[in-house]
């Protein structure tokens, strides 16, 4: 009898520890809140941005500009169509959202072909999740 009580208490041990690790297993995680997502892309963008500046490299925003412009006027149109009476809200942030998830579609082409960064797809992914925030609020 002394010899069995180890082995169950090992097995009850292996048996809680498996059913706790299938409990968190990533698959079954709950999807990031929008705020999360945006959080992450920014850490990603200002991580490399001190790698860059301790090696003396470009900062990895220089290229946004011309994503940040396209974003910005992408939110404007939709802004612009909601106070003009051109579309409810809720269709223009949709389409707004729409436009960046294409732009993600095309960075993520790009650094298939080793033409962007990790940097490039956290700066569209920044914005996708703004972008939905917004969708969400105007709903």
């Amino acid at each position: 009898m002394r010899h069995v009580t180890p082995i169950v208490a090992t097995a009850a041990i292996a048996v809680s520890s498996l059913l706790l690790g299938m409990r968190l297993s990533p698959q079954d995680a709950p999807a990031k809140s929008l705020a999360a997502e945006r959080y992450d892309a920014v850490n990603t963008v200002m991580k490399r941005a001190t790698d860059a500046k301790e090696r003396f490299l470009t900062m990895p925003w220089e290229r946004a500009a011309e994503l940040e412009t396209r974003v910005l006027w992408s939110r404007r149109l939709a802004e612009a169509a909601v106070d003009a009476g051109a579309a409810p809200a809720r269709d223009a942030y949709a389409q707004h959202v729409a436009r960046i998830e294409a732009m993600l579609f095309v960075e993520k082409a790009f650094q298939q072909d080793g033409r962007r960064s990790d940097v490039d797809i956290a700066l569209v992914r920044f914005h996708l999740a703004e972008a939905k925030m917004l969708l969400e609020r105007a709903k």
